[in-house]
């Protein structure tokens, strides 16, 4: 983002966000800031609302943060964490995206098993979707990274990576509802790992934590409570009926560019159980499955004072 449209974005939130200890604000007047995506769909029934607003680079919703100019953001769990231990005055409160990612196999390889020896397309190297692929699978000599999850789409849909010679690929990591629209499209290929179960096998059962809800550490802690409260009755009323999303288009027309996610696929993959990952939980009460999570980043388990409770 440029500067000029960062400071025009920083005096907007900053007009509506004093963060005055104590100070009792409307729930619904809160400046809430979110990445594009899955964790989108948590606000989708508060997409009128003004003072919501979407980005596509978490970077962006950070440099915000650091100015106290909002009063809940979402990040992914690990930038976030990590930007309270380096001094950001916000709170881990609850986990709205819990992994949608898959391994997809074009059935070029010949034995169907993914090793080394096999052509794999990956993307965003060393970032959120890498670690937690690399958590689960060691088939480092096999991975050829492309720009970005777009690139990824294109290799499984050609199944040839035209950025390495057209190079015959053999698998590659995407995440839903990518992969829904590729099949919707025609595409052919096989899902040969759900990366959620293959992390839950490997850690005890236990969950990715990919992107949660930060609140503001002196934002009133009842306004907090009400406004997590509607994000979750929210996220398990789209759980419960997926087709709810439809009502996107209606309350915002460019839904979907704001969103970042097309709502058909979104909706079909949550009703094909669940493959867009959103759900809501407190994260307090999860905190060993977060340290867990951090653990894959290299991180330190968590201290109790950077969650609201």
């Amino acid at each position: 983002m440029k500067k000029t449209k960062l400071l025009f974005l920083s005096i907007i939130l900053l007009a509506g966000c004093s963060n005055e200890p104590g100070e009792k604000k409307d729930p619904n007047q809160l400046n809430v800031l979110c990445p594009t995506g899955a964790p989108a769909v948590a606000f989708t029934s508060n997409l009128a609302n003004p003072h919501l607003k979407f980005f596509s680079e978490a970077s962006d919703i950070i440099a915000l943060m650091s100015n106290d100019e909002a009063d809940v953001a979402v990040l992914p769990t690990n930038a976030g964490v990590q930007q309270i231990n380096k001094g950001l005055k916000y709170k881990l409160a609850a986990t709205i995206t819990f992994g949608n990612l898959f391994v997809a196999s074009t059935g070029l390889d010949d034995d169907g098993v993914m090793d080394e020896s096999d052509y794999i397309v990956s993307f965003q190297q060393g970032n959120v979707p890498d670690k937690i692929f690399k958590s689960v699978y060691s088939v480092d000599g096999g991975l050829h990274y492309v720009a970005n999850a777009q690139e990824a789409a294109k290799c499984l849909k050609l199944k040839k990576n035209s950025a390495d010679n057209n190079a015959n690929v053999e698998y590659v990591l995407l995440a839903e509802p990518a992969l829904t629209t590729l099949k919707a499209g025609g595409a052919d290929f096989t899902i040969y790992s759900n990366l959620q179960e293959e992390y839950k096998n490997k850690f005890n059962n236990q969950q990715i934590f990919q992107a949660s809800i930060f609140v503001h550490q002196d934002l009133d802690h009842e306004v907090a409570e009400t406004f997590l409260g509607s994000v979750k009755l929210n996220v398990d009323s789209i759980l419960a009926n997926p087709s709810l999303l439809e009502n996107a288009s209606q309350i915002d027309p460019e839904a979907e560019t704001h969103l970042g996610i097309k709502i058909a696929p979104a909706i079909s993959a949550i009703t094909n159980q669940n493959h867009l990952g959103i759900g809501y939980v407190d994260a307090y009460s999860h905190k060993g499955e977060i340290d867990t999570f951090l653990s894959i980043f290299g991180m330190n388990a968590t201290n109790e004072e950077i969650y609201f409770k």
